[in-house]
């Protein structure tokens, strides 16, 4: 009986070590995961692409993204829904990690000078036409 509640006893010390130890690790892996994740925050009216899965033959060709996009709704902080401005078709919800920001090129007036980069549709002068190709 002695060496039954010693065994137990050394089970109970090994379990509570192994338990720490995966706790231990299992912070460590998260931190250093969350160190290559990057936020991205949006908001309405900003430019965005939208990634695609392309199947079939010659996949690796074509495009991954699509858009440039407006976001026109943001149901959540990782939902959003989007819209076209040449068709004004708009997409359901669709999750963060499918998004990436787009710098759209705003016309320039004068021809020696490069476009001026832009990220949201209210820096756009209603003034200029502005089509997004």
């Amino acid at each position: 009986m002695d060496y039954l509640k010693q065994f137990s006893e050394r089970l109970d010390i090994i379990r509570n070590e192994v338990k720490d130890h995966a706790l231990k690790s299992q912070t460590a892996m998260m931190e250093r995961a969350n160190q290559k994740v990057h936020n991205l925050t949006l908001r309405l009216g900003d430019f965005v692409y939208m990634s695609k899965d392309p199947t079939g033959p010659g996949h690796k060709f074509k495009f991954k993204f699509a858009g440039p996009y407006v976001v026109e709704n943001c149901e959540s902080p990782h939902l959003y829904t989007l819209k076209d401005q040449t068709t004004s078709k708009i997409f359901p919800s669709i999750h963060i990690n499918r998004l990436k920001p787009a710098y759209v090129r705003k016309p320039n007036q004068c021809n020696y000078f490069m476009d001026p980069v832009i990220t949201n549709v209210k820096s756009v002068h209603s003034r200029t036409r502005f089509t997004i190709r």
